[in-house]
């Protein structure tokens, strides 16, 4: 049995905050804590020294993957062998957000009504206009919709917008809300 509990999750501003029982094993007691962190696959990414604390925020930007896999060594002042935590695996979550406005003025600034996202899969983006009617689609979350439909730039006003999409590990989302094409 382990007799580390590693225990952590992802916070609202991306960090991964991970807490973790002392070890209590050894009379006179632990040196330090490494804390390991690996990919889903298995390969280590770092390593680092957490001294004698029992808490820990990692703020992993994203670029190691969405899901991650952290484990803590416990290592003795004794020449003792060391005691190893369960492992956990933090899936991220996906990061997608919308603009409340943009402005397809042909000015190069805020033209395109579009998603900036990480993690993201698979992609559906549908805009509506006031009656409910569909007036874009977009598959590609590179592609976003320039304000114009049937060929004819839309008014001034307030649009729906409704996006569904999977994530890098499978799990599906649905994000919807109001954007302002402003003229």
């Amino acid at each position: 049995s382990c007799s580390i509990v590693l225990r952590g999750s992802e916070d609202d501003f991306g960090f991964i905050n991970l807490n973790w029982i002392s070890f209590t094993g050894w009379s006179n007691g632990v040196n330090n804590y490494q804390l390991e962190k690996s990919d889903q696959n298995g390969l280590i990414i770092n390593t680092t020294d957490v001294g004698t604390n029992i808490l820990f925020s990692d703020a992993d930007d994203g670029s190691n993957g969405q899901v991650l896999v952290y484990r803590i060594t416990a290592i003795p002042i004794d020449p003792l062998d060391s005691s190893v935590s369960n492992l956990l695996t933090i899936i991220a979550e996906p990061k997608l957000i919308f603009p409340s406005a943009f402005t397809p003025d042909g000015d190069g600034l805020n033209d395109v009504f579009i998603g900036i996202g990480k993690f993201i899969n698979s992609y559906s983006l549908k805009i509506f206009d006031k009656w409910g009617s569909i007036i874009f689609i977009s598959d590609d979350p590179d592609i976003g919709w320039d304000g114009i439909v049937d060929g004819v730039q839309s008014q001034t006003g307030t649009y729906v917008y409704k996006a569904d999409f999977s994530d890098s590990s499978g799990r599906n989302f649905s994000r919807s809300g109001t954007v302002a094409l402003i003229r």
